[in-house]
């Protein structure tokens, strides 16, 4: 989406574009801040004693809102250097290469930085390898032109992807390997850009694509926002834990993706009504 819509506004409106995607990255920052607050009043938590604390120290469920709320806010800043400088292939190996050298066991990461940007025990989806992946993505809309025949990179993905998981299951090394903290970002980041390419082949099919564009599912990539934060904050009042007996956990799950969808898609419908026969 950066490559393929935001580059284009930015080069026609530098200054708009910087500032309407800045908005979207705070706006979900801020929903995200509340929502914290709520819940710790919400559940009678006590509010933890500094910053840092309050954003990621939480039994609360939605902590990638974070990660998501800074990529959206230096989106302008990357489409600057990319547009002065539109080597992203090198900036991707430095990446990998960096994240590599920074979990070997050697090096003493300070704590805010681990939490912030490593460390998954701290934090859910930590923000370099969220950067590794926004590379991906947008590496690949670099290569890959619009419109184009998509059965080789559905072959190539989901060849990948099937690799991975016969490997990881029936090979022993292979899965110490990629669950080994000196190696685990690395395939965290690499991974999801393999699904990247996978959902731009399926995409790409006119059949699948008719069904994924149908308002039913529609609403769901468009307020997707709100179908997380909706079904977060009734997740955190059912109270469920491990022990929970596993046909309550079913259940209330099935009731909380029900509501949540209900508003999405009233909320979808109430902005983009049936136009009339």
């Amino acid at each position: 989406m950066a490559k393929r819509v935001y580059l284009e506004r930015f080069e026609d409106n530098p200054v708009k574009t910087s500032k309407s995607i800045f908005r979207k990255g705070l706006g979900i920052l801020l929903i995200y801040l509340l929502y914290v607050l709520l819940m710790h009043i919400m559940t009678d938590t006590p509010l933890p004693k500094n910053v840092l604390e309050f954003v990621c120290d939480h039994r609360f469920f939605t902590k990638v809102l974070f990660t998501f709320s800074i990529l959206f806010m230096v989106t302008p800043v990357i489409l600057l250097v990319y547009r002065n400088t539109p080597r992203w292939f090198t900036v991707v190996g430095l990446l990998l290469i960096l994240l590599s050298i920074l979990f070997l066991d050697q090096f003493t990461i300070p704590f805010p930085v681990k939490k912030l940007l490593f460390d998954r025990t701290l934090f859910f989806y930590p923000l370099l390898p969220s950067l590794v992946v926004y590379a991906g993505g947008f590496w690949f809309a670099s290569i890959d032109p619009q419109g184009s025949e998509p059965s080789k990179r559905l072959v190539i993905a989901m060849a990948v992807l099937c690799v991975h998981l016969v490997l990881i299951f029936g090979w022993a090394p292979y899965k110490e390997t990629v669950l080994n903290r000196n190696y685990f970002t690395f395939w965290e980041s690499l991974l999801p850009i393999c699904f990247i390419i996978l959902i731009r082949a399926v995409t790409s099919i006119n059949a699948l694509n008719g069904i994924l564009s149908s308002p039913y599912l529609l609403c769901l990539g468009i307020f997707s926002l709100h179908y997380y934060v909706i079904s977060n904050v009734f997740i955190g009042l059912l109270g469920m834990s491990h022990q929970t007996d596993p046909l309550r956990k079913q259940l209330g799950l099935l009731g909380v993706a029900s509501i949540a969808y209900l508003f999405t898609f009233w909320r979808y419908r109430s902005k983009y009504p049936i136009a009339p026969a």
